[in-house]
């Protein structure tokens, strides 16, 4: 079925049933595997990666409109092949939903180690992947390395701890496994802008106004 989305619109409904398509044992391959989830093909602009597709749309809305004796069949045969991509469209959206569980297992792990300093070798065995694809996870997701991740995240935790507790700047630094006390003042100086102990000064001061 095509029909029109709106009368001035140049854009096109086309449904068919995929079970019509094939042959019963394909179907139940190929078809019912895919059935359980509510969803259809959107493209609003013809972006390089879809171009191929959209032309196949096109195709297949042009012989349903015709009158030719082969018409419905030339539609269904791009009809097929709208479906293929629509299962193969299934597979890279479990492929993506594999790699934001990863992700999502290194940043509970990064959470919960952050005073023992997380190396990236470890990060990428929380998430069951190689330290190659860590890396390309969290550039894709999060545009940063994992270990450019880790020290934000140690500074954050340094910040709270400043705020939160009367531990000494020597103690928060030792906490966090840096290596030297300076070496920890450096860094916080370089992520906040101020020194450890003028911002937890700052905020006792904003805290008592």
């Amino acid at each position: 079925m095509v029909e029109k989305i709106e009368e001035a619109s140049p854009m096109r409904l086309l449904e068919f049933d995929p079970t019509a398509l094939f042959h019963p044992e394909l179907a139940k391959r190929y078809v019912t595997p895919y059935l359980n989830t509510e969803k259809s093909i959107h493209m609003i602009k013809p972006e390089r990666g879809h171009q191929s597709i959209i032309q196949t749309i096109e195709r297949a809305v042009q012989h349903l409109s015709a009158d030719g004796p082969l018409a419905l069949m030339d539609a269904t045969l791009q009809c097929t092949v709208i479906w293929r991509y629509w299962i193969q469209q299934e597979g890279e959206v479990m492929k993506n939903e594999n790699k934001r569980e990863s992700l999502r297992l290194m940043l509970a792990y990064i959470e919960s180690h952050l005073e023992y300093k997380p190396t990236l070798a470890r990060i990428a065995t929380a998430g069951n992947v190689s330290r190659s694809e860590c890396c390309r996870l969290f550039t894709t997701f999060g545009n940063t390395s994992p270990l450019a991740y880790v020290q934000v995240k140690r500074m954050d935790r340094a910040a709270t701890l400043l705020m939160d507790s009367i531990e000494s700047v020597a103690d928060i630094a030792n906490r966090l496994s840096y290596s030297s006390v300076s070496h920890f003042v450096q860094t916080f100086k370089a992520h906040h802008s101020i020194t450890p102990l003028a911002y937890r000064k700052q905020y006792q001061r904003k805290r008592a106004e």
